[in-house]
């Protein structure tokens, strides 16, 4: 009926489905905070964990060495600032994030947990100047193709 509804309240969880699991997409907003915040309150709210699935090195899983390394690093969106931010990993762990990949997420759903992933990505969380909005799908295949 289009109604807006605040809160977290009436969202999907795997209890109020019949224990089926649930998979949460979203659009990151500035900062990318969103993921983090929309956790945290289902957990306060709700009781209900929901494992976010984050980019690796977010989760303190380094680029490694080497020249594919530097080539990684290069590409990240703060390059040549410091990302992400000092603190960023333990903040994931303590929520539960884990690393994205596909074999994740079907572990994940196949144990009937709740998911919550956001496909456009570390790119999606620095919009520039008229982006507002904006989806960013990848060129190549990933998690979500």
């Amino acid at each position: 009926d289009g109604s807006l509804e605040r809160g977290v309240h009436s969202i999907p969880l795997p209890q109020t489905v019949g224990g089926r699991p649930v998979l949460f997409a979203g659009n990151h907003q500035l900062y990318g905070i969103d993921g983090p915040l929309l956790v945290r309150e289902v957990l306060n709210e709700r009781g209900v964990l929901i494992k976010a699935l984050v980019y690796p090195p977010l989760m303190g899983k380094g680029f490694g060495d080497g020249a594919d390394a530097t080539s990684q690093r290069s590409s990240m969106p703060l390059h040549p600032l410091p990302y992400p931010p000092s603190g960023t990993a333990e903040i994931f762990e303590m929520y539960g994030a884990r690393p994205i990949s596909a074999r994740v997420l079907v572990q994940l759903l196949a144990a009937g947990e709740p998911v919550l992933i956001f496909p456009g990505g570390a790119r999606e969380v620095f919009k520039r100047k008229g982006e507002a909005y904006r989806l960013f799908w990848p060129d190549a295949p990933d998690l979500m193709r």
